[in-house]
């Protein structure tokens, strides 16, 4: 198995107003599942719920160690793990975590706002279950750009892919 310790502990960053990894089960409709905040975004959305991941450049507050040792504890208590953000596709050690987490025995979630559909690949590549979640602005992907989005990850194999419309707002 790869070390996916010094490969995913940049990534990984804590939330302020929950103060650790996250359980929850609106991640993931009817699982039970923990969400891991992803830190960086490229883009600066109105709406988005996690201001404080926007920036890239912030050193991480979680290590991957201690997500791997929560998800060790929660074993039989978890269905799966998703990685949210940010934007989580803007980490290089996504599908090494993703495979770790399997390896456990999880489900891998992804919820994405879709600015790098080429870095899908990478995680799809790595032979992972998975869902993809994509949230769709209509002011930053047009109708062909989410079509074809959905046509390159139903060619890649993705059977679970759930797409949501931003909601201005909330």
């Amino acid at each position: 198995m790869t070390d996916v310790g010094s490969a995913t502990a940049a990534f990984l960053r804590r939330r302020p107003r929950h103060q650790g990894i996250r359980c929850e089960s609106g991640a993931a409709p009817g699982r039970l599942v923990t969400t891991v905040f992803c830190q960086g975004c490229p883009w600066r959305c109105g709406y988005c719920h996690n201001p404080e991941l926007l920036d890239a450049r912030v050193p991480p507050a979680v290590p991957w160690e201690a997500v791997a040792s929560h998800l060790g504890r929660r074993r039989g208590l978890l269905d799966g793990i998703v990685f949210s953000g940010g934007e989580p596709l803007l980490q290089p050690g996504l599908a090494d975590a993703a495979r770790a987490a399997r390896s456990l025995g999880y489900a891998v979630g992804l919820h994405t706002g879709g600015a790098y559909p080429r870095r899908f690949g990478a995680l799809l590549d790595s032979g992972v279950a998975h869902q993809i979640r994509t949230t769709v602005d209509p002011a930053l992907l047009d109708e062909r750009d989410v079509t074809a989005l959905r046509e390159w990850l139903a060619g890649r194999g993705v059977r679970e892919h759930v797409w949501q419309s931003v909601r201005c707002g909330s």
